[in-house]
C-alpha cells in the first residue's frame, strides 16, 4: 500500500514538523529548528500519522526513494542555485497530500546565493517560517480549499475565520490576497499594499520585524488546523491603510515565493 494512517492510542497529540535536509541545509540547523519550533507552537493538535513511499525525483527533490513514517509533516529542504544575490530568496510548497487537501509531506528550496546574508541580517529564521507556512497551505492549498474569491483582478481570501479576524484589525470584507507578481507570488500571500510587513506577504521586508498575524494564524483554521490564537504577534495595519489603499515605499523587501508543483494525492 501506498500510506498507512495509525491513529495515537491516547491522550494529547501535538503537531510535529520533521525536517530532512539536503545540500548544505543541515549547517543552518538551529534556525531550522526554531522555525518549525514557531509553526509547532500555533498548531496545537495532531492528524493520525502516515507512512509514504517516497519515489526519486518527486516534488522536485533529488532524493533516495524510501519509506517516511510521518508525524505530522515531513518538510525536505535543499540549499540550491536559484537565481543569483538579491533575487527570489526561496519558494516551497506541499507536495504530497492526505485526502486531497492536508499536506504530509513539502519541499523548500533556498537559493544558496542569498543564505547567508539572510543568516548574517538576523532574516533567515523568518525566511524559514515563511516558506515552511506555504508547506502547510497558506497561499497553496487556497484555491484547491475553495478560499478564493475575486478573479486575478482582485482576488481574495473568504475562510470565515481569518476574515473575522482581518475585520477585527479594521478591514472590511474579505481578506485581500496578493494581485501582482508571478505564479509564486501572485494569488499566494496576502497583499502586500495592505498588509505591509506581515509574514506572508510575498516580500521579506528587512530592518522591521515580519510578524505572524491573527489573520494567518486563522487562515490555518479555515484550513483545518486546530491553532492557538493568542500565538499571534503584535501586528496591526499601518495607519490609514485599509483594503484597496496603495502607499507609496511599502513592499520594500526581497520576494519568497510558492513553489508551483502538482501535489500527489494519497488518500
Amino acid at each position: 500500500a501506498p500510506y498507512v494512517q495509525t491513529t495515537p492510542s491516547g491522550g494529547a497529540d501535538p503537531f510535529n514538523i520533521t525536517v530532512t535536509t539536503f545540500g548544505d541545509a543541515d549547517c543552518y540547523a538551529s534556525e531550522i529548528a526554531a522555525a518549525a519550533a514557531r509553526w509547532e507552537s500555533i498548531l496545537t493538535s495532531g492528524f493520525a500519522s502516515t507512512t509514504i513511499d517516497f519515489v526519486d525525483g518527486a516534488c522536485e527533490v533529488n532524493a533516495p526513494t524510501r519509506r517516511y513514517a510521518i508525524d505530522d509533516l515531513e518538510i525536505a529542504i535543499n540549499i540550491m542555485p536559484i537565481d543569483g544575490a538579491g533575487g527570489t530568496l526561496g519558494m516551497a510548497g506541499p507536495c504530497y497530500l492526505v485526502g486531497g487537501t492536508r499536506p504530509v509531506f513539502g519541499m523548500m528550496q533556498l537559493d544558496i546565493a542569498d543564505i547567508a546574508g539572510l543568516r548574517s541580517s538576523g532574516r533567515l529564521v523568518d525566511t524559514l517560517t515563511h516558506e515552511m507556512g506555504h508547506i502547510l497551505g497558506i497561499g497553496t492549498m487556497w484555491g484547491g480549499a475553495g478560499l478564493l474569491a475575486g478573479g486575478d483582478a482582485d482576488p481574495v481570501f473568504t475562510g470565515t475565520h481569518a476574515v473575522a479576524s482581518w475585520n477585527e484589525l479594521g478591514g472590511t470584507g474579505p481578506v485581500p490576497v496578493e494581485d501582482t507578481g508571478g505564479s509564486g507570488t501572485r494569488l499566494a500571500h496576502w497583499r502586500e499594499s495592505v498588509f505591509d510587513q506581515e509574514l506572508m506577504t510575498g516580500w521579506l521586508e528587512y530592518g522591521r520585524a515580519n510578524p505572524i498575524s491573527a489573520v494567518t494564524i486563522a487562515s490555518l483554521k479555515d484550513l483545518g488546523y486546530s491553532v492557538d490564537a493568542s500565538k499571534k504577534d503584535p501586528y496591526s495595519l499601518p495607519a490609514g491603510l485599509r483594503w484597496g489603499a496603495l502607499v507609496s515605499g511599502f513592499g520594500a523587501g526581497e520576494p519568497l515565493h510558492t513553489e508551483p508543483i502538482t501535489p500527489i494525492a494519497i488518500g
